[in-house]
């Protein structure tokens, strides 16, 4: 979970320079409470993330629990396994 956390925040960072135009600090931070654009990662589609006041990407709605065995995934919920496909996104 951690490595798909980082892998995603580096997209997220990416967006904001590309939207900011600069590698300034406060701009980044101003780009990032304000995204035009989604950004497809591995956890979710990220459409506006965060705001001035919520720096949380990720609500208790997205994350699943499960195991790798054999090459599959074993959910340890029978509603995740149910709902497997969809893209979960932010509350």
């Amino acid at each position: 979970m951690s490595a798909a956390q980082g892998y995603d925040s580096i997209y997220l960072l990416a967006a904001a320079i590309k939207q900011a135009n600069s590698t300034d600090g406060p701009k980044i931070k101003a780009a990032l409470e304000d995204l035009k654009t989604p950004v497809e990662g591995v956890i979710t589609t990220y459409n506006k993330p965060f705001t001035a006041k919520d720096h949380e990407a990720i609500t208790a709605n997205i994350p699943v629990f499960g195991e790798v065995k054999g090459q599959r995934v074993v959910y340890a919920y029978a509603d995740d396994q149910k709902k497997a496909s969809e893209v979960r996104v932010k509350k």
